[in-house]
């Protein structure tokens, strides 16, 4: 699933990734969310190429399979959105050492979020 648009080689790829149905919840929300980002026009915005994928809610899937995304696509950027009111935390508690808390980000979350 997602968005894989011919674009012209020299734009930077941006990956997104949402995970998809897991225990009693038939839809997650965070695919629902990814779902949308072609619709805001992004790649001519910003001038990217946008990828979307949905992921199963599997760390084991996601340690394997997150690494061939990243050879297949060579993104600029890699967003994985998620949403848990419960849940496991990686090891150490982050998912990479050493990088920052947040990050600032030109898409715009408040549009997203009126779109639904």
């Amino acid at each position: 699933m997602g968005s894989n648009k011919e674009v012209p080689a020299c734009k930077e790829m941006v990956l997104v990734r949402g995970f998809g149905p897991f225990g009693v919840h038939k839809i997650n929300s965070s695919m629902e969310t990814v779902k949308l980002l072609p619709s805001l026009d992004l790649e001519r915005e910003l001038g990217i190429q946008l990828v979307t994928k949905e992921i199963p809610v599997e760390y084991g899937y996601v340690k394997t399979h997150i690494p061939q995304l990243w050879e297949l696509y060579k993104p600029k950027l890699a967003v994985c959105v998620g949403v848990s009111g419960m849940g496991c935390v990686p090891e150490g508690g982050v998912c990479v050492e050493g990088c920052p808390d947040q990050l600032e980000s030109a898409i715009d979350m408040r549009k997203i979020g009126q779109n639904n």
